[in-house]
């Protein structure tokens, strides 16, 4: 995401004077396709296999990761 050209210039103009935009150079922002693509076929030669009614949720807890107050 941080490779999208449109995003950054966006994120750039909402910022104006007010704030940096820190990210790594576009050679560097890759896509996280190719890492979870691996994960799966990693899985997938170990047998590791969910079962179908599995799916996503966003609000699973994160161990380690520090939740500031909004």
């Amino acid at each position: 995401v941080s490779a999208n050209k449109r995003l950054r210039n966006e994120f750039n103009r909402k910022l104006g004077t007010k704030g940096i935009l820190f990210l790594a150079s576009p050679r560097l922002s890759l896509d996280n396709g190719a890492m979870v693509a691996r994960a799966g076929a990693y899985r997938l030669e170990k047998e590791n296999i969910a079962s179908l009614n599995v799916s996503a949720d966003p609000r699973l807890p994160f161990p380690g990761l520090v939740r500031v107050s909004e």
